[in-house]
């Protein structure tokens, strides 16, 4: 497990999960790229992205092409008022999980996250 606080914690790896503290209004930026997961990323076929607000509500933002996705720019989204918000990616002629693959979470209110996959 990462627990901390990150005002852009960059590549994450898919093997573990991730803790963070998010200020009311704070976007913060993620990706998935081969960089970090080559012996596992070209390889998957089915990609579920999990956020748990622990304390607090946040929402989850993901793109294929945009590293900083929000609310007005997404392909895949979750804003539910419930503690998990949760996207899930298949592999398809349209969607290359092999690519770099970018998530904001953005925290509606102060929340402490945790973040698997």
């Amino acid at each position: 497990m990462v627990s901390g606080k990150f005002a852009n914690p960059g590549d994450v790896l898919l093997e573990k999960f991730y803790r963070n503290t998010i200020s009311q209004g704070q976007y913060v930026p993620h990706r998935i790229s081969s960089d970090v997961n080559g012996r596992i990323q070209p390889y998957i076929q089915q990609l579920k992205i999990t956020v748990n607000s622990l304390v607090g509500d946040a929402d989850l933002f993901v793109s294929l092409s945009n590293p900083n996705p929000n609310n007005d720019n997404p392909l895949l989204k979750s804003r539910l008022k419930e503690p998990i918000d949760q996207v899930t990616l298949n592999n398809s002629d349209s969607v290359d999980l092999s690519q770099p693959i970018y998530f904001t979470v953005y925290g509606n209110v102060y929340s402490q996250v945790m973040i698997s996959f």
